[in-house]
């Protein structure tokens, strides 16, 4: 059985408590950021991301801290933020008859899923629509997290009625 070492090197004994400013919420949805702030006056900047400046912007869930180092050499850890990313809700549309529709008929489509509200592209807000015209149909909800997202995007076509019966003419040949 092999064995597997990590090693983390030792963070300094602080000399001063660093305070991280933030510039919103630490929990939010994927494709929005927060950014922090180590505050200004320090010689150096080291982020537990990696990252040596002052000011870094976070889009990805985890435990940010930073150290810094004054101008006297003092050394300053500040505490640990939290970030959490919530995943942005891709609810698929469910259409419940046939594509193309027949003219003057309706296809229902309905979201996949259970969301704490819908805004379709037609202005309702429930979570099932008919449509009884051609076009691009799509719904914006928001999941419990509070995440905003739009649903996949459904095409409607339509095809002609066909009308009354089909005759077959022969010619009486003579």
């Amino acid at each position: 059985m092999k064995k597997l070492i990590i090693v983390i090197p030792a963070v300094p004994e602080a000399d001063f408590s660093a305070v991280i400013g933030k510039s919103g919420m630490t929990r939010f949805c994927a494709g929005e950021f927060v950014v922090l702030d180590a505050g200004g006056g320090y010689k150096n900047y080291q982020w537990s991301s990696g990252e040596t400046t002052r000011q870094i912007t976070v889009t990805v869930s985890g435990s940010y801290f930073c150290i810094v180092r004054d101008h006297d050499e003092g050394i300053g850890i500040s505490d640990t933020v939290d970030v959490v990313v919530l995943p942005l809700p891709k609810p698929p549309l469910r259409v419940t008859d046939a594509i193309p529709m027949r003219e003057g008929d309706s296809i229902r489509l309905n979201v996949v899923g259970v969301f704490r509200e819908y805004r379709w592209n037609t202005g309702s807000a429930a979570s099932e629509i008919t449509v009884y015209e051609e076009g691009m149909y799509f719904a914006r909800v928001l999941a419990t997290e509070g995440c905003w997202e739009y649903s996949d995007t459904v095409q409607v076509t339509t095809r002609p009625r066909q009308t009354g019966r089909t005759a077959i003419i022969r010619r009486a040949e003579h």
